[in-house]
Formats: structure tokens, sequence, C-alpha cells
């Protein structure tokens, strides 16, 4: 009985800081793998893309964001790292405000 409760013992020891060091997910750190016919997850699969893209972060105004590629060719792995710029939030705000302009028409 000394026995297995020590073999626990030391495993737990062994285990634990496996578990308690884990991180939390990233919020940001979102793979993009497939796209869509429409803008649900239940239409129609258009493509898989078959290079690794994951969304790292985004800047305060919401105009930058960091992406990661990685893909294969043979054996040589590309890997790349870097900023690109997509005007989200002018969008956006030209989106709504052109919505908020037909409401007030009707």
């Amino acid at each position: 009985m000394r026995i297995a409760i020590t073999t626990l013992l030391i495993a737990a020891a062994l285990i634990a800081p496996v578990f308690a060091g884990a991180e939390p997910p990233d919020p940001y750190d979102h793979p993009i793998v497939k796209l869509y016919e429409k803008a649900t997850v239940h239409s129609k699969e258009v493509y898989k893309i078959p290079i690794e893209v994951r969304l790292l972060d985004i800047n305060d105004d919401i105009t930058w964001f960091k992406v990661k590629l990685l893909f294969y060719i043979g054996p040589v792995r590309l890997d790349y790292t870097g900023w690109t710029y997509i005007p989200i939030n002018h969008l956006l705000a030209k989106k709504i405000n052109k919505d908020q302009f037909a409401l007030k028409e009707k």
C-alpha cells in the first residue's frame, strides 16, 4: 500500500509542473484555414487554405494586424511573421453611418 501511495505522489509531483505552466489560450491566436461561400460557418466551404495563417495581434486602432504565415515547399519550411494593414475600423464606420442614414430615411 505504501508503494502505491508513494508512486502516486511521485507521479503527481512530476506531472504537476506541466499543468501549472500551462498558459491560457491567446485570444488572438486564431488559425485561418477555411474560406466559406457565405458569412456563416454552416455555408459551403469554398477553399481549404494549404498554408497556416494565424492572427497573432491587433494594434490599438484596429488597422494593423500581426499575422504569421507558415508553409512547406517540399522539405523546406517557410515561416513569415509581420504586420498587414487592413482599415477595418474605417470600413465599419462607413457601413454603420450608411445603415443609420438608411434607417432615418424610412
